[in-house]
């Protein structure tokens, strides 16, 4: 037996099938860019300085666009993996900024 280690046997890398490449980019531009935009807009009708039916409506108007640019974007990224962290950062906080302006105090 031949103890010979190639140049890869040392380290474990795991790779994402390229069969599923496209599967990855369908999710992203359906489920992520609908999550994305719905934290969006949900904090667009929040902050707009409109009365709320006005930017509630403003903003339900804007989320087409809005979700078609992510879907967009998800099939012309070089980068998967950047591509699904900008998405969760922005809907994470998004949903942070909600929660803190949503925030009442106790008494």
């Amino acid at each position: 037996m031949s103890s010979h280690r190639t140049k890869n046997s040392a380290t474990f890398s795991w790779q994402f099938p390229r069969s599923l490449y496209p599967l990855n980019r369908i999710l992203a531009a359906g489920v992520g860019g609908y999550l994305t935009t719905s934290a969006l807009i949900a904090l667009a009708a929040i902050i707009l300085p409109l009365p709320a039916a006005d930017s509630t409506l403003l903003s339900m108007m804007l989320a087409f666009a809005i979700w078609c640019g992510f879907a967009l974007w998800a099939f012309a990224a070089r980068s998967a993996t950047w591509m699904w962290a900008v998405m969760t950062v922005l809907s994470l906080g998004s949903c942070a900024i909600i929660f803190l302006l949503q925030q009442r105090p106790l008494l």
